[in-house]
């Protein structure tokens, strides 16, 4: 029997600003979307960094990234939501995101990408 896959769920969060509460409804909507992708199957473990990193907010940007690159480490693999989440120039223009994209592809990881939002991207 295969252990449980953990998995990445990327949503954008500096775009919000000072508006967390809207980071963390799309935090919930990218979550609520990877749930559905893989149809509620227990195997996937399912990680949003910013519903779990609120700790780290005093943190600069950058500090916060190289946590959040590791935590994609322990992972291995991520989900990167459609326009069912978020509106997908908001998606494809964030820096964080960008950032996680290429790691994983640095990294050979599983990349889930159901709306295809980075389909073209070169690192």
């Amino acid at each position: 029997m295969r252990g449980v896959i953990k998995i990445y769920i990327c949503s954008p969060y500096s775009v919000f600003g000072d508006d967390k509460k809207t980071a963390r409804e799309v935090a919930i909507k990218a979550l609520a979307e990877a749930n559905e992708f893989f149809n509620g199957d227990e195997k996937y473990e399912l990680f949003s960094p910013v519903l779990n990193n609120a700790r780290y907010r005093n943190l600069d940007y950058d500090e916060v990234m190289k946590i959040c690159l590791k935590q994609l480490d322990s992972c291995g693999a991520i989900f990167v939501p459609s326009q069912k989440t978020c509106d997908p120039d908001i998606i494809q223009d964030s820096k964080g995101i960008l950032m996680e994209m290429n790691h994983a592809l640095l990294n050979g990881y599983v990349i889930y990408d159901p709306g295809a939002l980075f389909g073209a991207i070169e690192i």
